[in-house]
């Protein structure tokens, strides 16, 4: 009796102290550096990496796009002004793109990043090669920005 009491001490230690960086299957980050509009450097177990958005494609800055600035400013904007930062890794997506970015699900104060980019016109739904999670709010937040002619859809 005394082991298992000991035991669940344990286990609700674990789950109070031992996951305090982890919420319903998201990992808090932090934010390092904004890339664009669909990408940023987060630090991440110890060290510092850089994160694709999955699901979405954002004009490159590069290529000096009409709506890459637009974009990067909004998405760096929301992760600037959050007061936490979700990632959340997929399980029929790669941990990572060719480039070594991981690929993950980005949460701003719980609402996807990804969406409101999307909603607001400013990428599109792209590079989705299996059942992935959020799909279907892609799609649904594409289509908003596409009906009221918003953004990169004008």
């Amino acid at each position: 009796m005394k082991v298992f009491s000991i035991l669940n001490l344990v286990v609700i230690l674990f789950l109070l102290v031992g996951c305090n960086n982890i919420q319903n299957n998201k990992i808090l980050v932090d934010l390092n550096y904004c890339v664009d509009g669909d990408t940023a450097d987060f630090y991440f177990e110890n060290d510092d990496y850089r994160f694709r958005f999955i699901g979405i494609d954002a004009p490159e800055i590069a290529d000096d796009e009409s709506y890459s600035i637009i974009a990067a400013n909004y998405s760096c904007e929301l992760l600037v002004n959050a007061d936490k930062i979700g990632v959340e890794f997929d399980d029929n997506c790669d941990e990572e793109d060719k480039y070594g970015r991981k690929l993950v699900w980005v949460f701003v104060d719980d609402e996807l990043l990804q969406s409101k980019v999307l909603k607001k016109g400013y990428a599109k739904v792209a590079y989705l090669y299996d059942d992935y999670k959020y799909i279907s709010d892609l799609y649904k937040n594409e289509n908003i920005a596409k009906k009221s002619k918003s953004g990169i859809w004008k």
